[in-house]
């Protein structure tokens, strides 16, 4: 069935929904892919001067994802099928190192799990981000694609960078169930130079 949703991608009209600029669902046609522009908000590194803690991250990512929650419920409700976030909706562009991204990253589980089942809460920084997104998808019951900063530590490897991790800019696919169905590492074609370059990553 996922594979089938997926592949109506190629034939389907996107619509975009937009977060205080005074566009309506009930003014949109009958959707099968919608494309959401998330107005968040977002540390800007340059303004603030400051790398902020895991604590403080998560609390920016969560209200983010709750306002692409409600749109991607908002889509389903018009039938959409695919809801597509914009990249950087949940942690924002405004990094110009690896140290200022490094709190809005997690290490991904396996592709086929379901975080939504481990759902941790925002207290004490241990909520992940792919369990919300996880269940973003569950609870609009559509296949939901978003990016977000993923993180790998590989101290024994020839060609580890020096800080110990890898850091990249990954896009990440969920099904209906709330199952990660793949996740690709973008290549970083405009010199982002705070992540890594990256992969299509294999599923499991």
């Amino acid at each position: 069935a996922t594979a089938a949703v997926v592949a109506s991608v190629a034939v389907a009209v996107a619509v975009v929904l937009v977060v205080g600029h005074g566009v309506r669902s009930r003014q949109l046609p009958a959707l099968r892919v919608a494309a959401l522009e998330i107005g968040g908000k977002y540390v800007r590194e340059g303004e603030d001067g400051v790398v902020v803690d895991r604590k403080t991250a998560l609390r920016y990512m969560a209200a983010n994802i709750e306002l692409g929650r409600a749109l991607s419920e908002e889509a389903a409700a018009r039938g959409a099928l695919v809801v597509v976030w914009p990249e950087d909706a949940i942690q924002g562009p405004f990094f110009g190192t690896r140290d200022s991204v490094s709190p809005y990253a997690e290490v991904l589980p396996p592709v086929g799990a379901t975080a939504c089942a481990q759902q941790q809460t925002l207290h004490g920084g241990n909520a992940s981000i792919v369990a919300l997104l996880s269940c973003t998808a569950a609870a609009a019951n559509v296949v939901l694609v978003a990016t977000m900063a993923e993180v790998t530590y590989c101290n024994n490897d020839a060609d580890c960078p020096s800080d110990g991790r890898r850091l990249y800019n990954s896009l990440l696919a969920f099904n209906q169930s709330g199952a990660l169905v793949h996740v690709y590492r973008k290549v970083n074609l405009y010199h982002e130079y705070q992540y890594d370059a990256g992969y299509a990553r294999q599923q499991n």
